[in-house]
């Protein structure tokens, strides 16, 4: 459990306790009806002020189920990142609201167009391992993240960090990444994106 490149196993162990204690005693803020049901339901508490209590015996069973490897593919199926301890890989970042537009040297707001840019400039570099957008147009508000998915997947044959804000957004992606792989269970076969989600500090998911 505590392999770290980084960190001596003791240092490792402190700051494990120490999260265990925030999860157990301050909890987390979960705004999701359905989540919060599974996790009360799985042996997780809530507190006068609406915070959800994960027990000790939650993560530790969490963290034992948690593959010690994973497997991401390229487009085209072949084997491209394996997540494990020990390996590190290089790629851009995403959603800049701004870009440095590539004929004028000026700064203004993204559109779609930097990112499919963007992409093929990663995706012709090799020291780049994934694909992440580089940019957060305004030009479809309506269909953000999906479209940016939809102009990163049609630009690079390498495996994509996709960003989301909501479950719609998350579903729109798997269904034009499905669709690209064949169907949803090749897709489950040989995977070639992930998203990138963040909780909202402090504690609150």
């Amino acid at each position: 459990m505590f392999n770290s490149m980084f960190l001596p196993e003791e240092k490792a162990k402190k700051i494990h306790e120490a999260t265990i204690q925030v999860l157990e005693k301050t909890g987390v803020y979960l705004d999701h009806q359905e989540a919060e049901a599974l996790y009360l339901g799985a042996g997780a508490t809530k507190d006068d002020e609406g915070r959800i209590l994960i027990k000790r015996n939650m993560v530790e069973e969490a963290l034992e189920k948690a593959h010690p490897e994973i497997q991401l593919y390229d487009r085209n199926g072949d084997k491209s990142i394996q997540l494990k301890i020990g390996t590190t890989y290089f790629g851009p970042g995403s959603d800049a609201l701004y870009n440095i537009d590539k004929q004028t040297g000026e700064l203004r707001l993204s559109t779609k167009s930097d990112v499919s840019e963007n992409v093929k400039i990663v995706d012709a570099l090799s020291g780049f391992n994934f694909v992440m957008s580089m940019a957060l147009p305004e030009d479809d508000p309506d269909r953000l993240y999906a479209a940016v998915f939809a102009e990163m997947i049609g630009n690079t044959t390498k495996p994509i960090v996709a960003t989301a804000t909501s479950l719609a957004d998350i579903k729109h992606i798997h269904a034009i990444a499905s669709i690209v792989a064949g169907d949803k269970e090749q897709l489950k076969e040989k995977p070639f994106f992930l998203a990138y989600l963040e909780p909202i500090s402090p504690l609150k998911m």
